[in-house]
């Protein structure tokens, strides 16, 4: 029996990135957080505003329960790019890998759950246009 380990399980644990943090790094690290911190205040301002709409909406309660959804959704986006955002800078000023990854990754679950959104959306979208077309006509005669 041979007693060597491939080259995959010797060494997949042991690739290291450096990231050499000079002034150019840094700052294209701080724009970084700085943008996605940005965004992700705007992105929680709009969840807020969605909210403050649910107290003056008086119609169907699906509708009430969507704005919800939606209201929840942005908040929870925004927190992600804010989480992000704070974890690079800490992750570039303490020298902390840990912190960074971290950063990195709530980076990467904001951009999956906006794919599977517009997903989603555009799937909705193309739904209802064929709904529309379809039966379009037969609303419009029930209707008018």
């Amino acid at each position: 029996m041979n007693n060597e380990m491939t080259h995959h399980e010797t060494h997949e644990d042991n690739h290291v990135l450096q990231i050499p943090i000079n002034a150019q790094s840094r700052s294209r690290i701080y724009n970084l957080a700085r943008w996605s911190n940005a965004l992700g205040v705007l992105t929680i301002i709009w969840g807020a505003i969605n909210l403050i709409s649910l107290f003056t909406y008086k119609g169907n309660i699906l509708l009430l329960l969507a704005v919800l959804g939606f209201t929840v959704f942005f908040i929870y986006l925004g927190t992600r790019l804010t989480s992000s955002a704070a974890h690079l800078r800490q992750g570039v000023d303490q020298p902390n890998a840990d912190d960074f990854l971290f950063g990195l990754d709530q980076l990467r679950l904001y951009f999956t759950i906006c794919v599977g959104f517009f997903v989603l959306l555009i799937l909705f979208m193309i739904t209802m246009l064929l709904l529309f077309v379809t039966f379009g006509s037969a609303i419009e005669n029930f209707i008018g």
